[in-house]
């Protein structure tokens, strides 16, 4: 077995006892690995950056479907205060309407006679906003920026048809 790798080393013109990978096989590997990189590292990037959206939005849903259980019961959303929202909740936390969300667990929350609205900051960057009205109409709506998210302001800038 050893003389027959032998003389396949000899035929492919290698001189015996020098073993290991040319320069050019290395630089080839290299650049392969290199455009895998570059196709890959942005593809993760946005999956990340989509899955915090997603770990955000959820939050606020919760929040919206708290807030219709309360004015079901009390038949207004003034119903759906902070301490309303929290009893019995652990996660998320709900935050009254001037303070801002500055993360996906804090949400900005305003329940008033004509409907309902709350903000969260996603660690994406993007606020996500939603409304509804007491007559049942459900807007979304999106900003940068951790300032402006908050419930009272998602009243006023949800505006679009979903996030």
């Amino acid at each position: 077995m050893v003389n027959m790798m032998r003389a396949r080393r000899r035929a492919g013109g290698r001189p015996e006892g020098d073993e290991g990978f040319t320069l050019t096989e290395v630089m080839v590997a290299i650049m392969i690995i290199g455009i895998l990189a570059a196709v890959g590292i942005p593809t993760f990037l946005g999956a990340r950056a989509r899955a915090h959206d997603k770990a955000a939005q959820a939050p606020v849903l919760t929040a919206l479907l708290s807030a219709e259980t309360l004015n079901a019961q009390a038949g207004a959303f003034t119903a759906a205060t902070t301490t309303a929202l929290q009893a019995g909740v652990t996660s998320p936390t709900y935050l009254d309407s001037t303070t801002a969300s500055t993360g996906p667990t804090l949400v900005s929350v305003y329940g008033h006679s004509s409907g309902f609205s709350a903000a969260v900051y996603s660690n994406s960057g993007t606020c996500y906003m939603l409304r509804q009205t007491s007559t049942g109409q459900t807007t979304y709506g999106t900003a940068s920026g951790s300032g402006s998210c908050t419930g009272g302001t998602a009243w006023s800038a949800a505006t679009a048809a979903s996030w």
